[in-house]
């Protein structure tokens, strides 16, 4: 996980005695969709690893998404960012109990559509960083 944290498509941070791992969607998924990625699955298995000796934590997994509406391709799937968003992570907290073997009664997902942005600003690159998946250790 070295190499993505040192190109910021992961984050570690703590926060109220918390430890949060942010990763932005494109390592996880592929645009508009919530299969996980090859990748996605390499990075989810090395977290994952982590976590399930972590025994003593409560594991929430948030959906995040940006502002933008989704796309006519995409709306008959996902109407809306909300089941977009609750798709990716629930798709996250099923491939940890899976494949990670994290047990299930430590894991939580939720959905945040775009109502949680990192970055306000309308750019590429600021949306870009809206979409993510966010872990919390409790």
């Amino acid at each position: 996980m070295k190499a993505e944290i040192e190109k910021g498509n992961v984050r570690l941070s703590q926060e109220h005695g918390r430890i949060k791992v942010d990763m932005v969607d494109e390592i996880l998924f592929d645009v508009g969709d919530s299969a996980i990625s090859k990748q996605g699955e390499e990075v989810l298995s090395r977290v994952g690893g982590v976590l399930a000796g972590m025994t003593d934590k409560h594991i929430l997994v948030s959906g995040h998404t940006d502002d933008l509406p989704i796309s006519p391709r995409l709306a008959e799937r996902f109407p809306t960012n909300w089941e977009l968003s609750a798709a990716r992570a629930i798709t996250v907290v099923r491939f940890l109990e899976e494949r990670a073997r994290v047990p299930g009664r430590r894991l939580v997902a939720a959905a945040h559509s775009q109502y949680e942005p990192l970055s306000t600003g309308k750019s590429a690159k600021s949306r870009a960083r809206n979409r993510r998946i966010e872990i919390l250790l409790t």
